[in-house]
């Protein structure tokens, strides 16, 4: 028997993301329906198959852009994505028809962020649920997370984190130490929620390396202020015992 799958503590965390799945099939499937009632006149057809389908998320996804700059959408025409036109009539490459594996995945900064990113999601919505399992009320953020689709409408966006990883020139945001590609490595990149913001959000969350994310936890901002001064300290401490002559050489904060 798994003892660490029947923990109490691991045992609410499946129970939590399965319902999330059922409530985001719901939301998704509910949404479907309406959409395939509408007038078939709004519809737009697929240049492969020649089917008409709704002029939504659901059925329509991004492709690209035309050569002048305007969105250009492929359909969902298969019962899975996997499985559709653009699969189906596309050109093939030997690409296209392997499978990715993590290490594919993480090969690139927005791999990392993607993975990144679903953790923190996640842990959003587990505080969500401790929330109601305690009675406590709810705000209007924290009901539109749990009632909606999470991918939909969590604020916390791979464009951002994109972007923040730019801005902070993919450098950690408290030691300036530079994330590495290599995975796994302590030196990979973390989502961290800053002190005194509940959940994470675009001006509520900064990027740091893996191994300080751990190190601080939960702490606050003057106790993160103190580990930042020691380090700062250490590699201060470093570069004079290795000397002038060697410093080149010397292991230092980035």
């Amino acid at each position: 028997m798994n003892n660490l799958a029947s923990h109490p503590k691991h045992k609410f965390v499946h129970e939590v993301s399965s319902q999330r799945w059922k409530r985001e099939t719901l939301v998704k499937e509910t949404r479907i329906e309406k959409a395939l009632k509408t007038d078939k006149s709004t519809w737009k057809k697929c240049k492969h198959c020649g089917e008409l389908f709704p002029k939504t998320n659901d059925f329509w996804v991004k492709n690209g852009k035309k050569s002048n700059g305007d969105q250009r959408y492929r359909t969902f025409c298969g019962d899975t994505p996997a499985n559709n036109c653009c699969d189906l009539f596309g050109r093939k490459t030997p690409q296209r028809n392997r499978t990715r594996t993590n290490a594919d995945k993480m090969k690139t900064w927005r791999g990392h962020l993607t993975a990144r990113k679903a953790g923190s999601w996640a842990s959003d919505n587990i505080l969500i649920e401790r929330k109601i399992k305690a009675g406590r009320q709810l705000t209007e953020f924290e009901k539109i997370i749990r009632s909606d689709v999470l991918a939909e409408v969590h604020p916390l966006t791979i464009e951002v984190l994109l972007d923040m990883l730019e801005k902070q020139n993919y450098r950690c945001a408290e030691t300036g130490m530079k994330f590495t590609l290599e995975f796994p490595h302590l030196n990979n990149l973390s989502i961290d929620r800053k002190p005194g913001y509940e959940y994470h959000t675009p001006e509520g969350v900064q990027l740091v390396t893996q191994w300080y994310n751990k190190a601080v936890g939960a702490s606050t901002r003057e106790q993160r202020d103190i580990l930042n001064e020691d380090i700062k300290n250490m590699g201060s401490r470093q570069s004079e015992r290795v000397g002038p002559d060697c410093k080149s050489g010397g292991i230092v904060p980035e």
